[in-house]
C-alpha cells in the first residue's frame, strides 16, 4: 500500500467486519464518539455494529448503537432529559445479548424516577433482553409495585441477580412471584422494605423463595417491621444454601419483641454454609445464643452484630468473654469481626 492509497481508502473495507469489531472493542463508547464523525461509512458501521461490551447512558447526541456485542448497560437517570430519554429504550430493545442492566437513580428527580416504570414494563412485556441475568436499581426508592415485580419475573425468567429499593407497595406477594418464576436466582437485595412483614405467619414469601430458589446464595433484606425470634428458626431449616445473609431493621421500629439467650439466633445453625453474617439493629442476642450458633458456622469469615441506637439491657448481655471465646474457638477462618 502506498501512503496515498491508504489515505484515500476506507480502512473498514480493508479488514473483515469481525476484525473491525475487535479493533473498536478496545475503545469505550465514550472514546468512540469522534469515530462517528470520520465518515458516513464509519458512522453507519458503528451504528449497526457497536463493538463494545458495555455502555453508559446518556451519551452524546449520537444515536445509540444497536449491537449483539453489548452485554452490560448502565444508566444514570439524573442525567437523562427529554432529549435523550429514548436512548434507554433504544439500547434495551436492540441488544439481544444484554446480560446486565444497572439503573442508577441517585439525585434523580421524581419525573426521571417515574420514567423507570414504563421502561421496566416494556422490558418485561416485550421481552427485549431474553438473556438478562442481572438487574440493579440503585440509589433510592423506585416506584416498582407488586404488579411490576410480577411482570419482571415473567418477562425476565433467567434473572439471577436482583437489587432494588422498593416502596411500601412491594409486599410478600413479590417474593412469591420471584420464587415461582426465578429458579436461577442467586442474589437478592431489597432495601427499605416497608411493606414487607416477616412476623409470625406473614413470612410465607421469603420461606417459599428459599425453598424453591436452591441456587440463592446472597440475601440482604432491610425491613420496617419487627422480626419474630421464630423467624430465624424456620430460616435455618430452609436456607442451608445461603453463604451471605444480612438482615437490617429500619431505624425507628421496635425490632425483636424479645430475643433472649438461645431464643431465635441459634435457629440459624442450619445455615452452616454461611461465610458472611450481618444483623443490623435487630436486637440484643445473648452470648449463650451466639456461642451455640458459632459451633455450626465454622466457615464464617465476616461477622457484624450491630445492636441499634438504644442501649442494651446490659453490656454483659450482648458482648462478653463467652461470645468472643465462641468466635475464636469455632470460627478459625474469621477475617473481620464488628460488634457495635
Amino acid at each position: 500500500f502506498t501512503l496515498q492509497s491508504m489515505l484515500s481508502s476506507n480502512p473498514l473495507e480493508q479488514l473483515t467486519p469481525e476484525l473491525n469489531c475487535r479493533i473498536f472493542s478496545y475503545l469505550s463508547a465514550k472514546e468512540c464518539r469522534p469515530c462517528f464523525e470520520v465518515s458516513r461509512n464509519w458512522h453507519q458501521f458503528l451504528t449497526q455494529k457497536a463493538p463494545w461490551g458495555s455502555l453508559t447512558l446518556p451519551i452524546s447526541s449520537h444515536r445509540v448503537c444497536s449491537s449483539e456485542h453489548l452485554t452490560k448497560l448502565t444508566v444514570h437517570f439524573s442525567r437523562i432529559s427529554s432529549s435523550n430519554q429514548d436512548q434507554v429504550e433504544f439500547a434495551l430493545s436492540r441488544a439481544p445479548n444484554l446480560e446486565s442492566v444497572v439503573l442508577l437513580i441517585k439525585n434523580a428527580s421524581r419525573s426521571q424516577i417515574r420514567s423507570i416504570q414504563p421502561i421496566l414494563m416494556r422490558l418485561s412485556k416485550e421481552r427485549w433482553c431474553p438473556s438478562l441475568r442481572q438487574l440493579i436499581i440503585r440509589g433510592g426508592p423506585c416506584n416498582l409495585t407488586d404488579d411490576g415485580v410480577l411482570n419482571l419475573t415473567q418477562g425476565c425468567s433467567k434473572l439471577s441477580h436482583f437489587e432494588f429499593h422498593p416502596t411500601s407497595l412491594v409486599t410478600n406477594h413479590s417474593l412469591v412471584a420471584m420464587a415461582t418464576n426465578w429458579p436461577e436466582l442467586r442474589s437478592l437485595t431489597m432495601l427499605n422494605c416497608l411493606g414487607l412483614n416477616l412476623g409470625d405467619g406473614s413470612a410465607v414469601g421469603i420461606f417459599k423463595l428459599l425453598e424453591q430458589c436452591r441456587e440463592l446464595r446472597r440475601l440482604r433484606l432491610a425491613i420496617g417491621h419487627g422480626i419474630k425470634p421464630t423467624f430465624f428458626t424456620r430460616l435455618g431449616k430452609c436456607a442451608a444454601q445461603l453463604t451471605h445473609l444480612r438482615m437490617e431493621l429500619i431505624e425507628g421500629d421496635q425490632g425483636f419483641d424479645s430475643w433472649g439467650e438461645l431464643d431465635g439466633l441459634d435457629g440459624l445453625s442450619g445455615c452452616s454454609n454461611l461465610s458472611s453474617l450481618a444483623l443490623v439493629d435487630c436486637g440484643y442476642p445473648g452470648p449463650n445464643a451466639f456461642a451455640s450458633l458459632a459451633a455450626h458456622l465454622t466457615g464464617l469469615r465476616h461477622l457484624l452484630l450491630k445492636y441499634g441506637q438504644t442501649e442494651p439491657p446490659s453490656a454483659s448481655a450482648c458482648i462478653n468473654d463467652q461470645l468472643l471465646l465462641a468466635v475464636a474457638e469455632h470460627c478459625p477462618l474469621l477475617e473481620t469481626l464488628r460488634l457495635a
